[in-house]
Parts: structure tokens; C-alpha cells; sequence
């Protein structure tokens, strides 16, 4: 490796037929030096923040500039300083335009405002800088510059990831000038308001800080402080032309009718506050700010619940997979998650526990085992792989050989002998008995007639719940 050495400032240039060797020499170079130096600031705790470089920009640079050549001090390849970089960025910066624009004197939080495409995966696309390595090559490049949070709670620094969702606020003022406007009723909604906007936060944030930072940008924006907020996530079925010609409807009834029923979960509830925005949120939810200056005043909004029959024939997209515009037939027992199949339902689980107490419980054939006599369990279904599970599924039809099925789930004495337990120790939870309820279930899918072989998500993933070494996907 090369030790330093004094050098002259290089300004770049599209090249030559014939590169300047002795300029691109004394770049890589000055660009060795700050990238040591760069490495060894972002190791100190007191460093927040870091900039992003695109890795292919940050190969095509090295190679331009020859510098792995010159650092070991080998022979210069022949397409050395022959294609130029360019602006530095570009290939992993997203569409802006749809984003949530940060008032000037929001300066703290505006790099929250840039956006990754989505194949520009943390960690893999880009490198991190300092911001002394950063201004150096955006002085003789230019580009977009990416500033994001450091973490440090790691052997070697990290990116901090951010969640992205849709957000619109709709403040009590706003609603009150619109709903006494004739005007409205000629425009669309969505045009007025600007519709959802692409907005970023930290994915380490709790509820609390999401409160505080947008309760910020309304400050910034309207100059009123102590906004009081509610924060709804509108559900994954509902269509957005949905959402505003109900927001519609309720603008041409106000005051008379001063509540809006809104199909979402409200996540301004004592419950959300300890958990990482990344476990409640997704990119591809809404977000619905209600928000009103006078903590006197009432909230206007409020969730609609749905009944069995609006379930039946819901369209939307997946809450798992994403996939959009298609029959949602599969739900949890809290009707608040929608799934397109049995398999996005299970592998979903673990994210959408932290929202739902019942999650766990949730299984397609909670009563359609209770009328089957035990002469109709002597049948032996196959097992489908999900993915790892060869020797769970050969396990699984062992013991269904065995005469203990028979015994004790068949006939439901496993339920006598959970009865035992719970007078023996009046401490336990019904849910520490759920894993047999599960197990119970299973043997009994597993012994009736059906050509199909059985997917056990519901097992899998009960069972990697309490035993979180084993992997839920």
C-alpha cells in the first residue's frame, strides 16, 4: 500500500485522446488520503451522519482515475483515464417529484427528501463517505447528494434504513375552509389537497418521535405550534378514489354530520409507542394525518369497522406479497390485515403481530373441525415443503403414526389435560396453550381425506413465534 504524499489539486475533465497521467496520478492519490481518513471518522461514535456514493459511480471512478494501479503502484490498465465518471448518484436516485417537499426552514430534516429507487438496496449499491470525502468529489463531479443517519451499534458503521410510506395531512382549518367553499364541489378533492405524497422516516423511530417530527412540519409550514395529531393508516383493500369520495361526501354534509368514517387503523394509541416504525409500517401504506389546533376541539375522524358480509368480496393489494388489484379471500380474525392466499396470510404473521393481539390465533379452520366424527381421521394427507421444512414434515407424519393423535387430539382429550394444567398453575395465559390448540388442528387436517397436501403455515409460524430460533420465513 502506498503511503501519502504531497499532491497537487486536480480539477477533471472529459479526457483526451490522451489522459493526463500525472494529473489522475496525484488524484488517486488525494483520493487514497481521504478515503483512509474517511473510514476512520465514520468509526467515531460523535459522526451522525454519512453520504451515500453509488458503488457503479465509485467503480467507474476508480477506474478511471487508475487508481487501484496506483495504490499497489502496478502497471496502469489501457482504459485508465479513458471513461469519464460523470455526475455522481444519478443511477440510484428515484423520481422526486412525488415527494413531500420540506419547507426551507426545515434544514435539519431535508435530507429525508431524497429517495432510492427501490432495486437500490441498502447496503449494497453505494458506499459511505464523510462529508469532507463527499464535498471533495461532488466539488469535481456534481450530482445528488444522499445524506443519511449513521449507526453505530454495530462492529462497523451502518446506514440507518428509513421507512417510506404515503402521507396527506388534513388539518381541521382546511377542512372547515373547504366544507365552506362552493368551489370544492367543482374540483376534485385529490387536486386541492395535492393528493399523497412519498415521505421518509427514521425505521428506529417509536410512534412518539413520528408524532413529534410531523407536529414539526406543520409548525414550519403554518407557523401554529402544539398541534394535536392523529395518525391513520388507511387498509390495504380500500382504493384511494374510495378515500376521497368519502372525504367528499363528508366535506358537502359538514357540520351537520361532523364525523368522517374512515376505513383504517389508527396508529395514535398508546399500545403503537413502543415499537420501531419499521414493524408497523410498510412502503407501500397510506398515511392519513388528522390534525387540529384546539385540544379542546374533538376529533373528526373515526374507524369504520367492517361486518363478515363486506369481507366476502374485497379487492385490493396483498398486505404481504403487494400484489395489486386482486380478490383479498384470506384474512386475520381482526379483519384489519387482507391476504391474497393462505401462504401470504402465514409468512405475514411476524410483522403483523406487533399490531394485533390475536394474530397468532388466526387460522382458516377454527371451526370446521369441531363437527367431524374421529371414525372420518383415518386418512393420511401428504405435507407441502414451505420452503426448508423436509425434516419438520417427516417429524410431523412420524408422529402421526404413532397411536398418540388417536388418543389424545381426535377425540379433544388434549383440552382435559390443558384444563388440569391451568387449575395446577392459575398464572398460565390461555396463549401458552395455544401451540397444542395448533397441534391438535393439524394432526386432524393431516388424517382427513383430501388429495391436496396440506400447507402448514399456521403451525410454522405459531411455533417459530415461541421459539424464535427457528426461522418464520
Amino acid at each position: 500500500m502506498a503511503h501519502r504524499k504531497n499532491y497537487t489539486k486536480y480539477v477533471p475533465r472529459a479526457p483526451a485522446n490522451k489522459p493526463d497521467k500525472e494529473a489522475l496520478q496525484n488524484e488517486a492519490l488525494l483520493f487514497f488520503t481521504l478515503r483512509t481518513d474517511s473510514e476512520e471518522t465514520m468509526l467515531k461514535p460523535s459522526e451522525e451522519f454519512c453520504y451515500l456514493v453509488s458503488e457503479k459511480w465509485w467503480d467507474a471512478y476508480e477506474t478511471y482515475l487508475g487508481y487501484n494501479e496506483i495504490i499497489e503502484e502496478k502497471p496502469l490498465k489501457k482504459n485508465f483515464g479513458q471513461k469519464y465518471p460523470g455526475p455522481i448518484n444519478e443511477d440510484i436516485i428515484s423520481d422526486q417529484e412525488k415527494a413531500y417537499k420540506f419547507s426551507s426552514n426545515f434544514e435539519q430534516y431535508q435530507y429525508l427528501s431524497t429517495y432510492l429507487r427501490p432495486k437500490a438496496l441498502e447496503n449494497e449499491s453505494y458506499v459511505f463517505v464523510d462529508s469532507k470525502l463527499w464535498e471533495h468529489i461532488y466539488g469535481l463531479y456534481g450530482g445528488k447528494p444522499i445524506k443519511r443517519p449513521l449507526r453505530h451499534d454495530f462492529s462497523s458503521p451502518t446506514c440507518d434504513d428509513l421507512q417510506k410510506s404515503h402521507i396527506i395531512f388534513l388539518t381541521h382549518s382546511r377542512i372547515k375552509e373547504l366544507a365552506s367553499d362552493p368551489k370544492t364541489k367543482n374540483n376534485k378533492l385529490q387536486t386541492i389537497f395535492g393528493g399523497f405524497k412519498n415521505i421518509q422516516f427514521h425505521e428506529t423511530w417509536k410512534m412518539k418521535d413520528l408524532m413529534i417530527f410531523l407536529s414539526s412540519l406543520l409548525e414550519a409550514e403554518t407557523g401554529i405550534p402544539n398541534w394535536n395529531l392523529k395518525v391513520w393508516r388507511l387498509n390495504n383493500y380500500l382504493f384511494l378514489d374510495d378515500f376521497w369520495k368519502s372525504l367528499e361526501n363528508f366535506l358537502e354534509q359538514f357540520p351537520e354530520q361532523d364525523k368522517f368514517l374512515i376505513e383504517a387503523k389508527e396508529f395514535t394509541n398508546e399500545r403503537f409507542d413502543g415499537i420501531n416504525l419499521s414493524r408497523l409500517l410498510k412502503n407501500e401504506y397510506y398515511l392519513v394525518v388528522e390534525a387540529k389546533e384546539d385540544e379542546n376541539e374533538g376529533f373528526y375522524f373515526d374507524e369504520l369497522k367492517l361486518t363478515s358480509q363486506d369481507i366476502k368480496e374485497l379487492q385490493g393489494y396483498c398486505e404481504y406479497c403487494s400484489e395489486k388489484d386482486t380478490i383479498l379471500s384470506w384474512t386475520c380474525l381482526c379483519k384489519e390485515a387482507f391476504y391474497c392466499s393462505e401462504k401470504c396470510k402465514y409468512k405475514d404473521l411476524p410483522f403483523h403481530h406487533y399490531i394485533c393481539d390475536i394474530a397468532y390465533e388466526s387460522d382458516s379452520d377454527n371451526e370446521e373441525l369441531q363437527e367431524i366424527k374421529i371414525e372420518e381421521f383415518g386418512y393420511d394427507r401428504g405435507l407441502k415443503n414451505l420452503g426448508n421444512t423436509c425434516y419438520m414434515n417427516s417429524v410431523l407424519q412420524a408422529f402421526k403414526k404413532t397411536k398418540v393423535p388417536e388418543d389424545l387430539f381426535y377425540n379433544n382429550t388434549y383440552l382435559k389435560c390443558i384444563k388440569e394444567k391451568r387449575e395446577e398453575n392459575k398464572q398460565e395465559e390461555d396463549n401458552k396453550f395455544l401451540l397444542s390448540k395448533k397441534f391438535s388442528k393439524l394432526m386432524k387436517k393431516l388424517s382427513i381425506y383430501d388429495k391436496e397436501p396440506l400447507a402448514p403455515w399456521s403451525w410454522k409460524q405459531t411455533f417459530a413465534f415461541y421459539f424464535p430460533n427457528v426461522k418464520k420465513n
